[in-house]
């Protein structure tokens, strides 16, 4: 028996072991990976996309990791948007979207990019990615972090030179006896503060340095005016707090009549002040992508020492002249910025040139620059006192209102001279049918007045989105019926061009969402119409899914692709993957960007994969809010009459409308559908007109000189119960409340200026068939 315990001893102990390694290896699917597989980084930053030092950040680490030909490198980018959320439970939210994103991938290594990032790592990495290595960079302060519950971390830091920056007052103002450090109360403002309190002890005897305290913008400025004559003022931060507007500090800042500067700078500029010190975001990223490729190629992150990219200190050379200092006492290694060059003796051409081009852009937005000085003038005027502050709140409603008045008036203008356009055109290719050349060349016409009008519309409602004039305003929708509703014209589309146009909805999709039916149409309308336009061969699929508690509209083409350098490019204003002369498509290249910006009004986000010559796929997420059936309603337009009377094919109407052309066309119009018609200019022309015959349709303008559209409509209404004619109106007014405000007024029918044949033939259709009306919406 001893024989036998002797020679099985060691094959127990082997496999007690092998269980042992079992029991203890990684558990969490984000750190396994083999040999054989690329590298992959998960980068995570604070902010949101489009924020300046976050986009710094992302080119230095993209650049810096594009380098390193000999590794296979995946990266994966998200944002936190911890500056939108500014709630630790918001922002943990995100986060868990995030990681429940992934949980099927592994990582290597984690780039955490600020603050907010590195914090909820430290909190959650054994739970989420024990094993991965984490890289943080742009952090301030990093003696305040306990890194300890992480052993695979190192990174870089980003710190101000406060030091250095009190030694250099000193030494470009000798007679300078006090400084004076302001900053807001963001965890880096109380951070800087509590620096430039300890390097101040290191000056006793020599300088006063003193912190500045305040609640408002009124106690700052007020404290910067009583600055003493021999002093210099320190600032340390920016200002986040949200009862400091720093539009107002700085202009402060520059009537200053004593030297200030800065603590901490992301570019290279003064910012009102003699100097400061520069940290690189850019430089940050760089450096943090650089550790990162030291673990990919085998160094323990352990064996990594935390860093901190040098930083420089700038002064600006006007401001240095305006102070009396000379430029020899300047201490070595420092950025001289604005120092005046020879460019002009060198080459006068070309300086003129430059500064009559700087002369034209400036009288193109002259006016615009002087209503902001004004408007900023009056705001700081409107402080002083409650009455002003009332004022302010009257002043800011009248601007929105102004906007609005604005819009409304743009649309009208650019919509009425086309209606003098596209209806002789449409008109006279009634009357030529005999005459192809005359047909061709009138289908031209209209073809074109057609494509002005969608740029026009591209435009103003990008304009409404950025004046703030567009709500989302959330209602049950029955979302497989409403895609299906909303892509069956470029189907048709599709099918002349010989393509596959499909649309699938996987398992688990909701029957009935909360959405804006308004908006999710027009940015679902925007990007398949995209797809179908770029498509020549193949197809376009549109596929429905949930991901992350979001629903995924994709919207897949085997066309032309997009380049991966401006992939980014085609969600700004104006602008298209090809903006040569000889570009295939027409168009303004607002399309996406009014979509991107509809998808964030919504709270969701788009999502692009192209490769060239192989197509694209556009991924939608929109907020997964679910409703029931019960909760579908019908009221989501404004409701028109229906009529009840029988079927009407021809008659005699009535065109109210003060403008010749518009009314001439319209008569010209009906005459095609086989109705007579009267004029009127006004109201009063009409009411006569009415007294004498009893017109069965009314056409009817809004902007009337006197009494307007709304109003006539109102009176017809009201003045005789038993005469209820069907009233249609036709405006180049299209804003929502103009639309809502017609159906209220007792208008049955809204068609839009211009006027097309098929427009004015739907309506009468839905006069004869006595259906409810849709009335055309900006949005839809």
């Amino acid at each position: 028996m001893e024989h036998i315990m002797r020679k099985t001893a060691p094959l127990a102990l082997y496999f007690l072991i092998i269980i042992v390694l079992f029991l203890h290896s990684p558990k969490n699917i984000h750190a396994q990976s083999n040999g054989s597989s690329p590298f992959r980084i998960l980068i995570l930053h604070s902010y949101h996309s489009g924020f300046g030092g976050t986009e710094e950040t992302q080119t230095g680490i993209k650049e810096t990791l594009k380098s390193a030909d000999n590794l296979s490198i995946i990266c994966h980018t998200e944002y936190l948007n911890s500056k939108y959320f500014g709630q630790s439970q918001a922002i943990e939210r995100r986060y868990n979207d995030i990681v429940e994103y992934y949980k099927k991938d592994y990582f290597n290594a984690i780039i955490v990019s600020d603050d907010d990032a590195l914090k909820i790592i430290l909190q959650y990495h054994e739970r989420d990615f024990s094993g991965v290595s984490v890289i943080f960079c742009g952090i301030n302060f990093l003696d305040d972090y306990d890194l300890s519950p992480i052993k695979e971390i190192t990174g870089v830091t980003e710190e101000p030179n406060t030091a250095g920056i009190i030694k250099l007052i000193k030494e470009l103002h000798p007679n300078i006896e006090n400084i004076y450090g302001i900053s807001d109360k963001s965890r880096t403002g109380l951070l800087d503060r509590r620096r430039f309190t300890e390097e101040g002890k290191k000056w006793d005897g020599i300088l006063n340095t003193r912190l500045l305290y305040f609640n408002s913008n009124y106690d700052l400025i007020n404290a910067l005016k009583s600055l003493p004559p021999n002093s210099a003022l320190y600032r340390m931060s920016k200002f986040n707090q949200q009862q400091i507007q720093y539009d107002e500090v700085k202009e402060a800042i520059i009537n200053l009549k004593i030297p200030s500067y800065v603590g901490l700078l992301e570019r290279i500029q003064t910012d009102s002040s003699i100097g400061g010190c520069v940290i690189s975001k850019i430089e940050q990223g760089v450096a943090a992508a650089k550790i990162a490729l030291q673990i990919a190629n085998g160094v323990e992150p352990n064996s990594i020492p935390i860093t901190r990219p040098p930083s420089v200190n700038v002064v600006d050379h006007a401001k240095l002249r305006h102070y009396g200092i000379p430029k020899n006492r300047l201490p070595q290694g420092i950025i001289l910025l604005n120092e005046k060059s020879s460019i002009f003796r060198e080459r006068p051409l070309t300086s003129i040139g430059a500064i009559l081009t700087i002369f034209l852009l400036v009288a193109v937005v002259i006016s615009l620059l002087l209503a902001i000085m004004r408007q900023r003038r009056a705001e700081v005027a409107m402080l002083e006192s409650k009455a002003a502050l009332l004022e302010a709140k009257t002043e800011a409603e009248r601007a929105n209102r102004a906007k609005s008045e604005f819009l409304s008036v743009m649309n009208h203008e650019l919509r009425t001279p086309l209606n003098a356009i596209i209806g002789p055109a449409q008109l006279l290719e009634c009357q030529l049918a005999d005459r192809p050349q005359c047909i061709s060349l009138l289908k031209l016409i209209s073809s074109a007045s057609h494509h002005l009008l969608e740029i026009i519309s591209d435009i103003l409602d990008l304009s409404k989105i950025e004046a703030g004039k567009v709500e989302i305003t959330l209602k049950p929708v029955e979302l497989r019926e409403f895609i299906n509703n909303r892509l069956s014209p470029l189907i048709q589309i599709a099918q002349q061009k010989k393509l596959s146009f499909t649309v699938e909805f996987l398992a688990n999709i909701p029957k009935v969402i909360k959405t804006d039916s308004r908006v999710l149409s027009q940015i679902l309308y925007n990007i398949a119409s995209n797809a179908t336009k770029f498509t020549d061969t193949g197809s376009v699929q549109v596929i429905v899914s949930t991901k992350s508690n979001m629903i995924c509209i994709s919207i897949i083409d085997t066309g032309i692709g997009i380049p991966p350098n401006k992939q980014k490019r085609i969600f700004e204003r104006f602008s298209q993957v090809d903006m040569s002369l000889v570009r295939p498509q027409e168009g303004t290249g607002l399309g996406l960007a009014i979509s991107k910006q509809l998808v964030e009004l919504m709270g969701g986000r788009i999502e692009l994969e192209s490769e060239v010559g192989k197509g694209s796929k556009f991924h939608i997420f929109i907020p997964h809010n679910e409703a029931s059936s019960s909760e579908v309603s019908t009221t989501d337009v404004p409701v028109f009459r229906q009529k009840p009377t029988e079927s009407t094919k021809s008659g005699h109407a009535l065109i109210v409308e003060d403008d010749p052309k518009s009314a001439f066309i319209l008569q010209k119009l009906l005459s095609l559908l086989n109705w007579t018609s009267d004029s009127a200019k006004n109201a009063t022309e009409a009411f006569q007109l009415i007294g004498q015959k009893p017109y069965e349709m009314i056409l009817l303008d809004i902007g009337l000189p006197g009494m307007n559209g709304f109003d006539i409509a109102q009176k017809i209404r009201s003045s005789n119960e038993t005469y209820r004619p069907w009233i249609i109106a036709q405006s180049a007014f299209t804003m929502e409340d103009q639309i809502k405000q017609a159906s209220e007024s007792g208008m049955d029918d809204f068609v839009t200026k211009p006027i097309s044949l098929s427009s004015l033939r739907k309506a009468m259709e839905k006069y004869s068939a006595g259906k409810d009306a849709t009335p055309d919406s900006p949005l839809n």
